[in-house]
């Protein structure tokens, strides 16, 4: 079966990103592409590879180091003391 490589300008639109964004990730070689003369292409099953390699999981809340209002109050106190 034939796949049909991608320009740039697809893979944005596809993406949802700038074709900038895409021109970046080209030129960084984070992206892989087929060169053919001045111009890029990008092969379909590289793409999905590539987004595959790089998906994320659902976002996950870390534990916060934030103080209660208290013991910001104590905290310059303490330190007088302790001094």
């Amino acid at each position: 079966m034939e796949s049909h490589l991608l320009t740039p300008k697809q893979v944005a639109e596809r993406l949802q990103v700038s074709r900038r964004t895409v021109d970046r990730y080209l030129a960084a070689g984070i992206l892989p592409y087929h060169p053919i003369g001045r111009l890029k292409r990008i092969d379909p099953k590289d793409l999905a590879a590539w987004l595959r390699r790089n998906r994320r999981q659902g976002a996950v809340r870390l534990p916060t180091a934030r103080r209660t209002m208290a013991e910001r109050v104590a905290a310059p106190a303490m330190q007088r003391d302790g001094e």
